[in-house]
C-alpha cells in the first residue's frame, strides 16, 4: 500500500491540491479525468534542478509534481501545466 507523506509546503496553483478533481492533458493529446492523490512538490530540489530516474537500460523518467488516479483506475503523473481543475460535480468522461 502506498503510504502518503506529509503535504507539501511548496505552493501550487490555488485550485490544485490533493483530492481535487482534474482533467489531465496527456503528451499524445488525449485527455482524462481523475482525482489528485499526491503532491510530490517537496521532493523537488530547492534550486529547481530537474530530477529523473533511470528505468531499464535506455529510458529516463522525469519527476512530476502530481499523482492522479484516473477515473478508469490507472495512475498518471503530471505537472501543473498538464492539469485543469474541475468542479467536483463536473462530468467524469475519459477519452
Amino acid at each position: 500500500m502506498f503510504k502518503s507523506h506529509q503535504p507539501s509546503s511548496v505552493p501550487g496553483p490555488a485550485q490544485l491540491s490533493v483530492h481535487s478533481r482534474v482533467r489531465v492533458q496527456l503528451p499524445d493529446g488525449a485527455q482524462l479525468t481523475g482525482v489528485i492523490f499526491e503532491d510530490f512538490a517537496d521532493l523537488f530540489p530547492a534550486d529547481g534542478t530537474e530530477v529523473s530516474v533511470k528505468v531499464g537500460d535506455n529510458h529516463r523518467v522525469r519527476l512530476r509534481r502530481w499523482g492522479i488516479k484516473a477515473d478508469d483506475g490507472t495512475l498518471v503523473f503530471a505537472d501543473d501545466a498538464d492539469l485543469t481543475a474541475l468542479d467536483s460535480a463536473a462530468p467524469t468522461e475519459s477519452k
